[in-house]
């Protein structure tokens, strides 16, 4: 009797710890802006990390570690997020040395201009939630949240026991790790939208005011914690066109102390021509640099760290094979955005003819892709479709697949688990034509073409937009045309 209910206590709970976990996998929080900084980083191999990045969205957005991979063959991972506190910093420092042991260790001081003690409950969570339970996890609690709200921290499901309005299908993805956009990622997540403003100038902004002492307690330990283990640091402010006079004031007080610890300090905000950044293209919003611009910038530290630090070239290693494909999905990326960019359309026909690419492109309504407007798109493409109406499908600029006019013919296709229907019917004595992606249809006018465009290296849709009569996106005299991101 007793042996039974111990078998059935047991199986009771082992029950509710599945179906707990379950929960926990399904509804816990998915940021990419802190949490999955930190789940992606227990993945890595034992002492693979030689530059450990640490700091806010100024990090994590501006240094992008496949650059310094591909073109340095120096491993570093952003180990950040969303405007993280110092302390956040320290004990994210903490948790790496427990695996890794880094060459370097940077530390983007954005965050020495915070004005507050605490943060906001959303970011409290993204700079915690990521980490494995340990004292290092409890000590960032206590450092973090007021001691009445502690509770309700610590105890996770009381903080996202309600987001079930919120789920979506990567929610039941293990971790986020069957999507490529997370699969080997470093860290590193940036924009491609693209805003101008003018060049900040904080140069007269030489008194030198006191950061929060908290702030500065944390600021210390940081770089006393790597001097203790030897590990060289440097520290940085990421230039940025939002930079006030005050919050320059504080950085001066952030490079005398780290002057006072004999550490580097690179504050790109008083000589932005030292990174080469055009406050004109390099940026997407006031705080952050887009693609064009972390990659400019990257590459100036790469040139920095390697001539400064002793850091192994890490290309062709198996160990960095993560780091290799993390460079292969940030150049499709890279050609992501120069289709953003393209304005010609015989140049945009140019890049859609791309190995990485394919087409699902499509007539509407009494558009025909014979008009002569629209030949300059297809000639940068090298290749003409078939007929005048129809649904096409190119693959690195060659016609793969041709669906013809029919009464009615539907077919069905999987791409790297993905769903498409192509449909073909009459309707009204008319052709009508659709493309159904993942039970989305890309489609924006009633006479056009529409074309939506499949990356191979991203596994998504990357781009879709339309062309043809009665649209903004009528193509002038000259070929030129104006085209927005996915709609």
């Amino acid at each position: 009797m007793k042996r039974k209910y111990i078998l059935r206590s047991s199986g009771f709970f082992l029950l509710l710890f599945a179906a707990l976990w379950t929960f926990s996998e399904v509804f816990g929080f998915k940021y990419n802006d802190g949490i999955t900084q930190m789940q992606k980083f227990y993945g890595l191999p034992r002492n693979s990390v030689d530059v450990l990045v640490v700091g806010s969205s100024h990090a994590f957005m501006d240094i992008n570690p496949a650059v310094l991979y591909d073109e340095y063959g120096i491993a570093a991972f952003d180990l950040c997020g969303s405007v993280q506190p110092l302390w956040n910093s320290y004990y994210y420092i903490e948790e790496a040395l427990k695996t890794q042991r880094p060459k370097l260790i940077v530390l983007e001081a954005y965050v020495t201009i915070l004005g507050a003690d605490s943060i906001d409950d959303s970011r409290i969570i993204k700079n915690i939630y990521g980490m494995k339970w340990s004292k290092t996890k409890i000590d960032a609690f206590r450092a973090s949240v007021p001691r009445k709200r502690r509770p309700e921290f610590m105890l996770p499901y009381i903080q996202y026991h309600s987001r079930y309005k919120d789920i979506r299908q990567e929610d039941f993805l293990r971790g986020e790790a069957d999507m490529v956009v997370y699969r080997d990622n470093k860290g590193f997540y940036s924009s491609s939208a693209k805003n101008e403003y003018n060049q900040p100038d904080v140069s007269q902004a030489t008194v030198h005011r006191p950061m929060r002492p908290k702030s500065e307690k944390y600021y210390r330990k940081i770089i006393e914690l790597a001097q203790r283990e030897g590990i060289p640091i440097m520290v940085i402010v990421s230039p940025y066109p939002g930079v006030a006079g005050s919050e320059q004031e504080i950085f001066n007080t952030a490079a005398d102390i780290a002057a006072g610890y004999g550490v580097p300090f690179l504050n790109f905000n008083l000589d932005p021509a030292m990174a080469g950044m055009d406050y004109k293209k390099d940026f997407c919003d006031v705080a952050h640099m887009n693609y064009h611009g972390s990659t400019k910038y990257s590459r100036f530290l790469g040139d920095y760290f390697k001539k400064h630090y002793s850091l192994p070239d890490r290309r062709n290693e198996k160990k960095y094979d993560t780091w290799s494909k993390e460079a292969t999905r940030w150049k499709a990326n890279i050609r992501r955005a120069s289709l953003f960019d393209c304005k010609d359309m015989g140049a945009m026909g140019k890049l859609l003819a791309d190995e990485d690419y394919m087409l699902f492109l499509h007539t509407a309504g009494t558009q025909t892709v014979d008009d002569p407007k629209l030949q300059p798109f297809f000639q940068g493409m090298g290749t003409c479709p078939e007929g005048k109406n129809g649904i096409w499908i190119f693959e690195g600029g060659k016609m793969r697949q041709h669906h013809k006019d029919r009464n009615r013919n539907v077919s069905y296709m999987t791409v790297d688990n993905h769903d498409i229907l192509l449909e073909e019917k009459t309707h009204n004595g008319a052709a009508v034509y659709r493309v159904v992606y993942d039970k989305k249809e890309y489609k924006k006018v009633a006479n056009g073409i529409h074309v939506m465009v499949y990356s191979k290296t991203l596994q998504d849709i990357v781009y879709a937009f339309a062309l043809g009569k009665d649209t903004k996106y009528q193509c002038d005299s000259a070929g030129s045309f104006s085209l927005t991101p996915q709609w």
